[in-house]
């Protein structure tokens, strides 16, 4: 987990049930001083985010639109989202599916469009 300008970044690595990464979000928005939370994890061949703020940020929703840039599916509401990516793509994008590699790109990707 990494935290950076009000951004919680956490990935889970292989995950057995899809629900355990938005319920790991719900809980790490709870910490003090957060405002964004990302928890990532590898599920049925994808990379599933689940997203969550405190709602008086930007659109959970829009930045995750924003996020996938058209290459991967994701939308949501205000305080919440979801985005999946293939991972053979994601592979081919960033080059890893290492815990460390996810979380590093993810964190550069909502920091670019969260903060």
């Amino acid at each position: 987990m990494v935290c950076e300008s009000g951004v919680v970044v956490s990935c889970l690595g292989q995950v057995e049930r899809e629900d355990l990464i938005p319920q790991v979000a719900d809980f790490l928005l709870q910490f003090e001083d957060v405002e964004w939370v990302v928890c990532a994890g590898l599920f049925d061949g994808n990379v599933v985010m689940s997203v969550r703020n405190v709602g008086y940020v930007k659109n959970a929703g829009d930045v995750v639109k924003r996020v996938i840039n058209g290459w991967g599916l994701g939308g949501g509401h205000r305080t919440m989202a979801k985005a999946i990516f293939p991972q053979a793509e994601w592979k081919n994008r960033y080059g890893s599916l290492s815990v460390t590699a996810v979380r590093d790109v993810v964190l550069s990707l909502f920091l670019q469009e969260a903060v």
